[in-house]
């Protein structure tokens, strides 16, 4: 079952190759946010037109969804490749190419909702029908892609905004959807370039703080056969945690490893999942050491708030929970609103407090 929930990216704009960042309203000029709708809808007309003139100089007809029955339009703007960067350790592969589509967006009073489809190239290799009334499809080379949404909140006037990216299964777009934006840029050469992720340190602080562990998980994927054919799984090993259980205080020091500084940032050394998930063995059951989970989730929760934990929320940036069940898009703006609301002032930003308004026009 896939989980739902959003991560918050620090980000500026820096005009060309500068490092200096500039403000996303200057006077006189269209704001960033009115520019970036405007690079994205000027692509769109010309994703309609390019595709027209193919069709004609090759006599063949447009793409279409077989789904929807509708036109698709393709262009090469939409394939994200990693930068070239020549201080890649030669033992480190080049991260393959993403796509990255807009699909819609809708401006809001200092706030810009898109609607994108995103997938890495060669994450899958075939698709087969369970039903088995169609053919298997290759896939070989090409990216199969999921709807998400993105969030890009900036001040009237400043050098500081979000990039509020939807995670579905810990999967986002938010280290390809900067650079996607910059190759649809035109007429101007300003560049969205993301600073890290930020997260409401102190709240995530204060609940390990104030708060009780209700239960450990501990998980590890491993491989079973049915009828001869491998398959691999997702086990758990829960373990509920009793008010004033002795074990509780040593949980929670390990999982304050996991945190956020206080800016948000995190620290520069790795976590190491498995690591992690060891050393809560140890301290549940000795003999759960020997199976080396892959990771694990602490339960904690105060009269205020309510959150798992995992190692990994240091390192990839603190992720906000939305449950089981896709949000619809005034639910999910609201949400993002909620947590954002409270990191303005500590990340520099001077947000009116109806930022959010103007959702009228945004469908569920």
């Amino acid at each position: 079952m896939a989980k739902y929930g959003f991560k918050l990216l620090r980000v500026q704009a820096f005009s060309g190759g500068t490092h200096t960042a500039v403000n996303f309203g200057p006077a006189g000029e269209p704001h960033f946010l009115d520019r970036v709708a405007e690079d994205i809808a000027e692509q769109k007309r010309n994703r309609v037109l390019d595709e027209a003139a193919r069709a004609a100089d090759t006599g063949t007809a447009h793409a279409v969804d077989e789904e929807t029955g509708e036109t698709v339009y393709i262009a090469s703007d939409d394939v994200v490749e990693s930068p070239d960067d020549a201080t890649l350790p030669a033992n480190i592969a080049a991260k393959p190419p993403a796509v990255v589509r807009v699909d819609e967006t809708w401006r809001l009073r200092s706030g810009l909702l898109m609607q994108i489809q995103y997938g890495i190239v060669g994450d899958h290799n075939r698709a087969v029908d369970p039903q088995g009334m169609r053919a298997d499809a290759d896939l070989t080379g090409l990216a199969t892609t999921r709807p998400y949404r993105a969030l890009l909140i900036t001040p009237e006037d400043g050098t500081v905004g979000f990039l509020a990216v939807e995670v579905i299964s810990r999967s986002h777009a938010g280290g390809d959807l900067p650079r996607r934006l910059h190759n649809a840029a035109h007429g101007h050469n300003l560049k969205l370039r993301v600073q890290g992720p930020v997260a409401d340190a102190a709240a995530v602080r204060d609940l390990v703080r104030r708060g009780r562990v209700k239960e450990v998980e501990l998980i590890k994927t491993i491989v079973t056969s049915d009828a001869g054919t491998p398959t691999t799984r997702r086990v758990k090993l829960t373990f509920p945690i009793a008010v004033g259980a002795s074990e509780a205080k040593r949980i929670l020091s390990r999982v304050t490893g996991w945190l956020p500084d206080s800016s948000g940032q995190g620290v520069t050394e790795p976590i190491d999942a498995a690591e992690e998930a060891a050393a809560l063995a140890a301290i549940l059951w000795h003999d759960a050491e020997s199976l080396a989970f892959d990771t694990a989730r602490v339960h904690v929760k105060s009269e205020i708030s309510d959150r798992r934990l995992q190692p990994l929320d240091k390192t990839e940036g603190f992720i906000y929970e939305l449950g089981d069940v896709e949000l619809d898009n005034e639910k999910f703006v609201r949400e993002v609103a909620a947590v954002a609301q409270g990191l303005f002032y500590s990340t520099g930003m001077e947000m009116e407090p109806d930022w959010s308004d103007w959702l009228d026009g945004v469908p569920s």
